[in-house]
C-alpha cells in the first residue's frame, strides 16, 4: 500500500462521524484489473454511500484496516495513521520482498491436479526461459521487462506467464493492478495450435515401419540403441525399453483411428472398451474434473472400425488379466509425460527422415506433432461426410469454432440435393447415441 493511500484512510478515519463506524461494511469490487477491497459508507439520505478505496487486493489487509475504521476508539491527527502502518507492517515486509519465484511456489500449493502441477512446474523449473525474472523482487518489476520476456516465450509458456501474474493480481501483491494490460499481452501473444498441421497417411506408415525396423534389429550387434551409440536423432529413442516402443507404435495406431489427445490415448482402460455395442467409449481427461468449477464433458462414444478393434484386443486382453490397478492398455506410457512420448515420437521421424514441418496450400509452413493426429481425424471425419453435429461429438469439441479450426485444412464439394438423396443408404448409418445414454 502507497503512504499517499495510508495518508488518505488516516484523514478519512479522523473526520468519521463516530456515529457512522458501526454501519461501515467491507465490500469487495470485481474490476477488470483484479478484485479490490472497499469500505462503504452510509450517508444522509435513504440507500446512499460512499465506496472508500483501501488500495489493495490483499484480504488480510483489508481487515486490519477495517478493524481500525470500525474500532471506537479515538485517535489523535498522527496517532492514527502510526496505527494503521504497524498493523500491517508484517506483511508490508513480505510483500517487499516477495520475487517471481516465490509467486510460482504460491500457485504450485493452490491445490493443482498432479499433471497440472507437474506441467507448471516443468514450464517454470525445467528451462531457463523464467530466470530473468524468477529472483527478481515484485515491486521493482516494470512493465517493460514483463512485456520483452513475454514476447520471447512460446505460446505455452506465454499462457504460463500470464497464470502466474493472474496469481500475483488476485492475491494483491502487485505494486499497481495494471501493471501489464491486457491489450499489453494481447499485442505479442501466440496462439496454441494455429501453426499445427495434420499428419499425412505417408508419414504415419514411415514412422510405424521405423518402429518395427528397430523392434526387430532389437537384439542385435550393431543397433545403436543398445550400443550406446546415441546421436542427436536416438536420444530419446534410448530412454525407453523394448516394451516402450512397441507400446508408441500401439498408441500411434490408436491415434490414427481414435484421434483422440496424447493423454486421452495413453490413458485407455479396459473400462472404456465396450465389445458389446463396439465402441470406446471415455471423457477427454481436459476440463474433465467434477470440482466445484469444473464442467464435466461429455462422453465420446467412438465406433471401432475393424482396425481399431484388431489394435485394441491383445492390449485388452493382457490388461483385462491383471487383478489390480486401473488396467491401461498401454501400461508403460501412461507413466510418462507427453512431451518425453513426443519426443520419442520425433526421433522416429527423423530417422524414417519424414519432415516435421508440413507446407500448406497458402504458403504457411506448419509444424507436426502427436496432436497432428487428431486434426487428421477432424479432417476425415469432413471428408468421409460427417455432419458437423456428428464430428463434434466424435471428436469431443464444445464448440464450434475450435472444431472448425481443427478441419481448417479440409476442402469439401457439396453433392446435388437429389443425387445426395438417392445415394444414401439409411440402412447404413453409424448411430451416434444421446449423452444421457453414453456410459462414462
Amino acid at each position: 500500500m502507497k503512504e499517499d493511500r495510508r495518508e488518505y484512510l488516516a484523514e478519512w478515519m479522523q473526520g468519521m462521524n463516530p456515529d457512522t463506524k458501526s454501519k461501515l461494511k467491507l465490500a469487495k469490487r470485481n474490476l477488470a484489473t483484479g478484485t479490490w477491497y472497499y469500505i462503504k459508507e452510509p450517508l444522509e439520505g435513504r440507500n446512499r454511500h460512499k465506496w472508500v478505496a483501501l488500495g489493495t487486493q490483499d484480504k488480510d489487509i483489508a481487515n486490519r484496516i477495517f478493524t481500525e475504521a470500525s474500532s471506537k476508539l479515538e485517535y489523535g491527527d498522527t496517532e492514527l495513521g502510526t496505527v494503521i502502518s504497524m498493523n500491517i507492517a508484517k506483511l508490508d515486509r513480505e510483500t517487499r520482498n516477495r520475487t517471481w519465484q516465490d509467486v510460482q511456489d504460491s500457485f504450485c500449493r493452490d491445490g493443482l491436479a498432479p499433471r497440472t502441477l507437474a506441467t507448471y512446474k516443468s514450464n517454470w523449473y525445467g528451462h531457463d526461459d523464467f530466470m530473468p525474472i524468477a529472483k527478481l523482487k515484485i515491486i521493482g518489476t516494470t512493465t517493460t521487462q514483463l512485456v520483452e520476456l513475454y514476447n520471447q516465450l512460446g505460446p505455452c509458456k506465454q499462457r504460463h506467464m500470464r497464470t502466474i501474474y493472474n496469481h500475483a493480481s488476485k492475491r494483491g501483491w502487485l505494486i499497481t493492478p495494471n501493471l501489464v494490460t491486457m491489450s499489453d499481452w494481447q499485442a505479442t501473444q501466440k496462439s496454441i495450435g494455429g501453426n499445427t498441421a495434420s499428419i499425412s497417411e505417408a508419414d504415419h506408415y514411415a514412422v510405424i515401419a521405423e518402429i518395427e525396423k528397430w523392434q526387430g534389429q532389437w537384439g542385435e550387434k550393431g543397433c545403436p540403441i543398445l550400443d550406446g551409440k546415441v546421436d542427436k536423432e536416438t536420444h530419446w529413442m534410448a530412454r525407453a525399453c523394448k516394451h516402450e516402443h512397441l507400446q508408441l507404435k500401439h498408441f500411434l495406431e490408436i491415434l490414427w483411428e481414435l484421434g483422440c489427445s496424447n493423454m486421452d490415448g495413453r490413458q485407455l482402460t479396459c473400462d472404456n472398451i465396450n465389445w458389446d455395442t463396439g465402441h470406446v467409449v471415455f471423457r477427454r481427461q481436459k476440463w474433465s474434473r467434477n470440482g466445484k468449477q469444473d464442467r464435466l464433458r461429455q462422453a465420446i462414444y467412438f465406433p471401432m472400425s475393424q482396425k481399431l478393434k484388431d489394435v485394441l484386443r491383445p492390449l485388452y486382453q493382457k490388461a483385462i488379466s491383471q487383478d489390480e490397478g486401473k488396467r491401461y492398455l498401454l501400461p508403460d506410457l501412461v507413466k510418462k509425460q507427453s512431451g518425453n512420448v513426443t519426443r520419442t515420437w520425433q526421433a522416429y521421424m527423423k530417422r524414417a527422415k519424414r519432415s516435421l514441418t508440413h507446407m500448406d496450400e497458402d504458403g504457411i509452413e506448419r509444424k507436426l506433432c502427436l496432436h497432428s493426429y487428431r486434426y487428421r481425424m477432424a479432417e476425415y471425419l469432413y471428408e468421409l461426410g460427417y455432419s458437423e453435429r456428428e464430428a463434434k461429438l466424435l471428436m469431443g469439441h464444445n464448440s464450434k469454432e475450435i472444431h472448425w479450426a481443427y478441419a481448417k485444412s479440409t476442402r469439401m464439394e457439396v453433392m446435388a440435393l437429389d443425387k445426395k438423396a438417392a445415394q444414401m443408404d439409411k440402412t447404413n448409418v453409424i448411430k451416434v447415441e444421446p449423452a444421457s445414454k453414453m456410459v462414462a
